[in-house]
């Protein structure tokens, strides 16, 4: 499938260090969760990529708009799924960049 962003679209890019010991597995099955059971029911989202390497983990999220990844980053900690997730990763070493697409 292809996905189709139009303007005024946000790509979030987040990338944090893992816990002490958290394996690339663990953090596969999380993450997959997370995006099942919380980020892809928000409105506005549109499909989202995430990978981890022995200490990082990395999530491209595409959004429909602004307003929808603002609604959708407050009310991520909140969610269940979300809550175990950052609970093995470093949320101090979180980085989020933001990349609107203007026309």
């Amino acid at each position: 499938m292809k996905t189709v962003l139009f303007a005024g679209a946000l790509t979030l890019v987040a990338a944090m260090q893992m816990g002490d010991g958290v394996s690339i597995a663990e953090i596969a099955t999380v993450d997959a969760r997370v995006e099942t059971e919380h980020v892809s029911l928000q409105p506005g989202f549109a499909p989202c990529e995430t990978g981890a390497s022995e200490a990082v983990s990395v999530a491209t999220v595409h959004w429909a708009s602004s307003k929808a990844a603002l609604a959708s980053m407050g009310g991520f900690a909140p969610a269940p799924t979300a809550a175990k997730f950052m609970s093995i990763v470093d949320a101090e070493s979180t980085e989020i960049t933001r990349d609107v697409l203007d026309q």
